[in-house]
């Protein structure tokens, strides 16, 4: 059980799952507007790929059970602009 995390042993997988949203208008006499939004959920059992970095799985016969957010998780994320001309 010791090599398993010094050597960073292939036994992580992570889970992206997102809704993605864009709406682009052009209006009359040089109006535009954009926005985007993206809902999701990113699930991971490992904390870092970094080697020796993740402290260990309690159970390495039932991975899934280790599942969680991940740090880099962003739910909801916004982004719009308007242009005129």
């Amino acid at each position: 059980i010791n090599t398993i995390g010094p050597y960073g042993s292939p036994i992580g997988h992570s889970n992206y799952h997102s809704l993605q949203t864009t709406i682009n208008r052009q209006f009359a006499k040089g109006f535009t507007a954009y926005a985007n939004y993206v809902w999701s959920k990113s699930l991971s059992n490992t904390l870092s790929s970094m080697s020796g970095d993740n402290p260990g799985a309690v159970d390495y016969y039932n991975l899934a059970n280790e599942k969680a957010l991940t740090t880099f998780d962003v739910p909801h994320n916004f982004k719009g602009y308007v242009q005129y001309d």
